[in-house]
């Protein structure tokens, strides 16, 4: 018989015999530090408009390469345009 009990929601929550969420998160690595970004992340994580972003990259103010057909900014160019310095 399968054990049911009550997640922090109050909602029922089978048990299969497996390892707890909370022992599942403790054995988890920390996540790796990004180095780059496509163009949705930029979007996400500056509140740009993806239009913006492309702008942007167009005339040259956010530097990106294009790598496998994936156009990628990196965390140091992001940062520098939104610090406000000059494309290199």
């Amino acid at each position: 018989m399968e054990t049911i009990r009550r997640n922090q929601t109050g909602r029922k929550c089978p048990t299969g015999g497996g390892p707890a969420p909370a022992d599942i998160d403790r054995n988890r690595e920390p996540p790796l530090e990004k180095l780059s970004y496509r163009v949705n992340e930029v979007c996400a994580v500056t509140s740009l408009s993806k239009s913006k972003v492309f702008e942007l990259i167009r005339t040259g103010l956010l530097p990106s390469r294009l790598i496998s057909g994936c156009r990628i900014i990196t965390r140091r160019d992001l940062e520098r345009f939104l610090q406000g310095e000059a494309a290199e």
